[in-house]
């Protein structure tokens, strides 16, 4: 059995840990801060309440020989770099501080999850792993900062082993009500409330977009195969554009959505698709939702 920690009680740290927990039963623990997230922790998923950047020396017999998924937040995607060069700076540095002392605690593993849905460029061709990465955001740009201070680390500590992942755009599974980030998840919300739309992009915009069982899986299932100080694309490898999104929520739950559209203030990528051949030479998933299977699957509350 495994020992998994996830870093991070948010949206995708609590859903890949109540994946892990009822589909592999690995033991499985989420250290972070509480909040509603972790009320929806499975019971067999272990909660630690305690800050990232309070991780020390005291905490050995849990992390040691641990695969970490780091899924702590980190600027928001949506910030400009007017009002984020110092909230990037302050998470670059603890995002480094935790890096030491997790191969302090000797862990197996570290698990950055990246985003292949901001780092790479402006293309109609699926983007692969060995590409030029160029970040238009802060968002971004953190995570590049942090992938590429893994790569220069492992050179210098080759005892310390991580896996890079960069995700697609997830959506489903466990949501807070708070949530405001995720087309797919914003719109089912307003639709269900009767609620307007406010849309601040380009609705040929075309994105990857994955059900969260299905990154869930992939996640789980690399990180506990023996490939090590890699990058690994997590998607569908399929484009849906904005407006296509919409039209399958109208078409699922058989309403209309009250769309307001307004101008955005950040770099418009149009189309962004992640290549995910690599993975699939590594891993298998058997059932990948198509884009209006997993609308049905949260409609239906399965």
């Amino acid at each position: 059995m495994n020992k998994i920690i996830i870093l991070g009680c948010g949206y995708i740290g609590t859903n890949i840990a109540n994946f892990i927990s009822s589909h592999f039963h690995e033991e499985t623990y989420v250290v972070g801060i509480a909040n509603e997230y972790n009320d929806y922790l499975d019971q067999e998923v272990k909660f630690i309440p305690l800050r990232i950047e309070q991780i020390c020396e005291d905490n050995q017999e849990l992390f040691e020989n641990a695969i970490v998924i780091d899924a702590v937040g980190n600027t928001n995607a949506t910030n400009s770099s007017f009002n984020s060069s110092n909230l990037l700076l302050q998470n670059c540095s603890n995002k480094i501080d935790l890096i030491h002392n997790l191969t302090m605690l000797k862990i197996k593993k570290y698990v950055f999850l990246s985003s292949g849905g901001t780092i790479y460029d402006d293309s109609n061709v699926p983007h692969k792993e060995d590409e030029v990465s160029n970040p238009k955001s802060i968002y971004a740009l953190e995570k590049m900062i942090i992938e590429n201070y893994l790569k220069i680390y492992h050179s210098e500590n080759l005892n310390f082993n991580y896996l890079i992942l960069r995700l697609s755009n997830p959506y489903g599974g466990i949501i807070s009500k708070q949530k405001s980030q995720g087309i797919i998840d914003v719109a089912i919300s307003k639709v269900k409330k009767n609620e307007e739309l406010f849309f601040f992009a380009d609705l040929e915009n075309i994105r990857d977009y994955i059900y969260i069982d299905n990154l869930s899986e992939y996640i789980y299932k690399i990180v506990v195969s023996n490939c090590e100080n890699d990058i690994f694309n997590i998607g569908t490898g399929i484009g849906h554009s904005v407006k296509e999104v919409l039209e399958l929520v109208e078409k699922v739950y058989q309403c209309k959505v009250k769309l307001v559209t307004e101008k955005a203030n950040t770099v418009n990528i149009k189309c962004n698709i992640l290549n995910v051949d690599k993975i699939r030479e590594y891993v298998n998933v058997e059932k990948i939702y198509t884009l209006e299977e997993g609308i049905k699957i949260i409609k239906e509350g399965l």
